[in-house]
C-alpha cells in the first residue's frame, strides 16, 4: 500500500501562490505570472457629479429609513425582553423555598446582566434599579468590591437617565 503524506508547508504555499497567479493574472506582457500594475484603470467622476446625475440610492429614501427605524425597535424590544428574563431570573434566586436558600450571588449576577441589556436597549432608569438590586444582593453574598462596581455604574447610568430627562 502506498502511504500518503500531507505536504509541507513550503509545498502548499507555492501551490497557493501558482492558483492565485492563474486566477487573478491579466495575461499581460509577463507571461501572465504577475499582476499587472500597469492595467487600465476605470475613471470616476468627482463625487459632486455623480449626486447630479443620479437620482438619490435607495438606502436614504423615506421608506428605508422607516425601514431601519422599524428594525431597530425590533432590536429594542428583543433587548428588553432578555432584560426581563435576567430581571426574573435574579428574582427567582433570591427567593427561597421549602427545600432551597436564596443565592445572592447568582441573583446579583442575573440583575446584573439585566441592567447591561436594559442599558444597551436604552433604558437608564431601569438600568440604574437593577444595578442597585445587584449590588445589594452582591452586599447580602459578601462580595464588596461587586457591589462597589455596581453601585458606581449605577450612579453613572442615574446620571444618564437624569441628563436626558427620564
Amino acid at each position: 500500500k502506498k502511504k500518503i503524506f500531507p505536504r509541507s508547508t513550503m509545498e502548499r504555499q507555492s501551490k497557493a501562490a501558482a492558483n492565485r497567479e492563474s486566477l487573478f493574472s491579466t495575461g499581460g506582457g509577463d507571461g501572465g505570472n504577475r499582476l499587472s500594475s500597469t492595467a487600465p484603470r476605470k475613471l470616476v467622476p468627482p463625487s459632486s457629479t455623480i449626486a447630479r446625475n443620479h437620482a438619490p440610492s435607495p438606502s436614504r429614501t423615506h421608506a428605508a429609513l422607516t425601514q431601519i427605524s422599524a428594525a431597530e425597535r425590533k432590536r429594542r424590544d428583543d433587548r428588553l425582553a432578555d432584560a426581563e428574563k435576567f430581571r426574573a431570573a435574579g428574582k427567582a434566586a433570591m427567593e427561597s423555598g421549602f427545600f432551597s436558600r436564596a443565592d445572592p450571588h447568582l441573583g446579583g449576577n442575573n440583575y446584573r446582566k439585566a441592567a447591561d441589556a436594559f442599558g444597551r436597549a436604552g433604558d437608564r432608569r431601569k438600568e440604574a434599579e437593577m444595578r442597585r438590586t445587584a449590588a445589594s444582593c452582591f452586599i447580602k453574598a459578601g462580595i464588596d468590591t461587586s457591589a462597589a462596581l455596581e453601585y458606581v455604574a449605577a450612579a453613572k447610568a442615574a446620571d444618564a437617565a437624569a441628563d436626558a430627562g427620564g
